[in-house]
């Protein structure tokens, strides 16, 4: 096959990847940009809902009292977790009730329900769950994750991620001999023709945005690796675990244990801790988890989260923590592929609205670029 042969099989290849999948990418993201500003939106849209108001003289609610009542509200359900805000006296605390994951392939995987407590009245004043009610933007983060469509949505997501990882080297393939110019401001463009614009658009557009959706995209693939490998596929089984109320035993795990009890353990021993939530498995694993961050930032603003689980006798079972100089080179490539390749959020505000601004322009250079491939071939027949 000549050079010339192949460059042109590429470029239709280039133009059809981005044809056939650039509707899909505008979903994705539409839902990406919900992921970056997911805690900003959620106070826009929800914040006043959370609002409570302090009782002078009266402590706010325990965990043990919470757990109870998440137990009241979700009595059948695969774990319970609750939560605290600590750092807002005038927020609500909540209690969700996690449904069994049944492991279809087609299925979402987690759905629950949740419920927002006032800690001083230790009423309900807010409900929301993970089908979008009273929750739309954590919906469109299930929606970017896995197109709400389960372990196989996310398969497909990481396959998109692969196919415009292809999109984005057979554009650089193809135009390497503008890239630099357009890089440097060297280039000369032409705006009197629309296949003109479309193609000069089409060629700045994704000079600039090539080195960012390539950290967007590769990391987006990284973070579903496990999917492509054989041991996953394996062990993937669409047959569910029932749970039904006559299986009561499987609802009471914790007897004679105090979950603040175990939070005042667990501070103990990791100071640095600021516990966020604790979730009560309802299976046979019997798993009590406290989670929380450490005031040691992993990367630039990146959270450096902590788990420690317990057996439901109390007994420490596993500490997930560790510090930044104890990780692995590969642990820190984990974490700083999560907090910048694929979100901007190790780089802060101005992170973010790059990375939300550069996750659009696959869509746009899809569109673009089928129309330039589109005229050329239909100049090319006539």
């Amino acid at each position: 096959m000549s050079k010339q042969k192949l460059l042109r099989r590429l470029f239709s290849w280039h133009a059809y990847i981005g044809l056939i999948l650039g509707t899909i990418y505008l979903i994705v993201s539409i839902s990406g940009a919900t992921v970056v500003y997911v805690n900003e939106l959620t106070e826009w849209a929800y914040g006043d809902n959370l609002k409570v108001s302090p009782i002078c003289g009266k402590a706010p609610i325990s965990y043990d009292k919470m757990y109870a009542l998440a137990r009241k509200e979700y009595p059948y359900v695969q774990y319970h977790v609750v939560g605290k805000d600590t750092e807002h006296e005038n927020r609500a605390y909540s209690l969700a009730g996690v449904k069994p994951h049944l492991h279809q392939l087609w299925s979402p995987g987690l759905q629950y329900d949740l419920a927002y407590v006032d800690p001083y009245s230790e009423k309900i004043i807010y409900r929301s769950n993970s089908y979008g009610y009273h929750d739309f933007f954590h919906w469109l983060i299930g929606l970017h994750a896995y197109l709400q469509l389960g372990d196989g949505g996310e398969f497909f997501i990481s396959f998109l991620a692969l196919a415009m990882l292809g999109s984005l080297i057979t554009g650089t393939i193809l135009y390497r001999k503008s890239f630099f110019r357009v890089l440097f401001f060297r280039a000369k463009f032409k705006w009197s023709t629309r296949k003109a614009i479309f193609a000069n658009i089409h060629r700045i557009v994704g000079t600039w945005a090539l080195l960012i959706n390539i950290l967007i995209f590769f990391s987006g693939f990284y973070l579903y690796k496990s999917y492509w490998s054989t041991a996953w596929w394996k062990n993937t089984s669409v047959n569910g675990i029932s749970y039904h109320p006559q299986n009561a035993q499987l609802y009471n795990p914790i007897k004679g244990i105090s979950l603040d009890s175990l939070a005042r353990i667990t501070q103990e021993k990791i100071p640095e801790l600021t516990l966020q939530s604790i979730a009560v498995a309802s299976d046979s694993t019997k798993i009590i988890s406290l989670v929380g961050i450490s005031s040691e930032k992993l990367f630039g603003s990146y959270d450096n989260y902590i788990m420690v689980n317990y057996k439901t006798d109390g007994t420490l079972m596993q500490i997930e923590y560790k510090k930044w100089k104890d990780l692995s080179a590969s642990e820190k490539w984990d974490n700083i592929n999560w907090a910048i390749l694929h979100t901007g959020w190790g780089l802060g505000n101005i992170g973010k609205a790059i990375w939300c601004l550069m996750g659009f322009m696959p869509s746009v250079l899809s569109l673009s670029g089928f129309i330039m491939w589109w005229n050329k071939k239909s100049k090319k027949n006539k």
